[in-house]
């Protein structure tokens, strides 16, 4: 049906004769028995040859698109000055009012698929001090409800086949980078999974974990877009490596150190990890860009890291349950020893998981930084 509709339009403009006026000469050049001269005879046929000729290009670009693609596509024709571009104009991505239309569907479309998924620390933390929470195997089995609810539907998903140049991936800096998103991913996810419990656990109050993960949410909201920001003028690196050890700091400092202190210490913590540790896919796509691949490879990147982040979040599941059985001797009175030291392994393992990232952030960034320079001098 669109083809036949194609070829109708093509063969009405190219093919129909406009209807002259009286006196004035046909507007196509079909031959008729007006045409004497034996000039303007020759002249018809060759425009005629023209149009024909013009027709058949056009038939073929179209057959060829039809043939080579499982899309059906308008061809696009050089012919604009006879009936205007054939291209429709879209609205610009990153401005007016069709943009923030944008904006705010996919807010509605993010706040319904994550809402109740990043929000499952409050409901682990109900759970937990519910009868749900005597069963034996409670403490490992409610923490996987949150990991599950993430990504089950991922499986339902067909693969695509614009796959790119496979090659990139596997390149030594995007695998440590690779390294760096599941390392973060174990130790990124247990604050919002944790916290809340951990609060009404130290005698908090049952609003206290709402409390936080709210101000954890709103901060990791401000972090993405500051860092976002800053990731065009700074390297990836560099601002992976700063945060996650700012992160850490905040996890063995404040969350360790003071988080016994009362709702306002575990609030600065929230704050601070919040704007660090969730600032970290903001880089994604800058590192990508440091490869200089196409399009279909830059999307097979970000999924790379997309997979890579859902295992480190799978995965942060059942090792966080094993962690809460396993008690560290610490000093009372510091939020490691909250809980009869329950909380102690699962503190040091998140600080110490965003410690390390920022380890292998900071040699990744070294080593780009020593080829720019060398690069730099050896055109020099």
């Amino acid at each position: 049906m669109i083809d036949f509709i194609i070829r109708f339009f093509f063969t009405l403009f190219h093919s129909s004769p406009a209807h002259p006026k009286a006196g004035d000469s046909p507007s196509l050049p079909f031959k008729t028995s007006k045409c004497n001269d034996e000039a303007s005879q020759q002249e018809l046929k060759a425009s005629t040859f023209h149009h024909a000729q013009t027709l058949s290009e056009i038939n073929l670009a179209y057959n060829s698109n039809s043939n080579s693609s499982s899309t059906t596509r308008v061809p696009e024709i050089g012919i604009n000055s006879t009936f205007g571009s054939s291209k429709e104009l879209l609205p610009p991505v990153d401005t007016g009012r069709e943009a923030w239309k944008y904006l705010f569907a996919m807010f509605i479309l993010e706040l319904a698929i994550w809402g109740f998924a990043g929000s499952y620390g409050v409901l682990l933390d109900f759970y937990l001090h519910s009868k749900l929470g005597n069963e034996p195997a409670s403490s490992f089995i409610l923490p996987l409800v949150g990991t599950i609810n993430t990504g089950i539907m991922a499986t339902l998903m067909k693969a695509s086949s614009a796959l790119g140049n496979l090659q990139a991936l596997k390149e030594w800096k995007f695998l440590g980078f690779l390294v760096c998103n599941v390392t973060q991913a174990l130790a990124a996810f247990l604050p919002a999974l944790y916290l809340p419990h951990y609060a009404h656990s130290n005698l908090l109050g049952s609003s206290s974990g709402t409390v936080l993960l709210a101000t954890l949410r709103v901060s990791g909201i401000v972090g993405k877009i500051l860092f976002g920001a800053l990731s065009d003028s700074l390297s990836p690196h560099l601002i992976g490596c700063v945060t996650n050890a700012v992160a850490s700091i905040s996890v063995l400092g404040i969350w360790g150190g003071l988080g016994s202190q009362g709702l306002s210490a575990l609030m600065v913590f929230a704050s601070l990890f919040g704007m660090t540790a969730e600032a970290w896919t903001s880089i994604y796509f800058p590192v990508i860009g440091q490869q200089k691949v196409d399009e279909n490879t830059t999307l097979t990147m970000y999924g790379a890291l997309s997979i890579t982040r859902g295992v480190g979040n799978i995965l942060a599941g059942p090792i966080s349950s094993g962690l809460m059985r396993t008690k560290l001797t610490m000093p009372s009175g510091t939020g490691f020893a909250a809980l009869n030291n329950s909380y102690a392994s699962l503190i040091m393992f998140c600080g110490i998981g965003m410690a390390g990232t920022a380890v292998i952030e900071a040699l990744l960034y070294l080593s780009h930084w020593t080829r720019t320079k060398s690069s730099s001098g050896t055109l020099a």
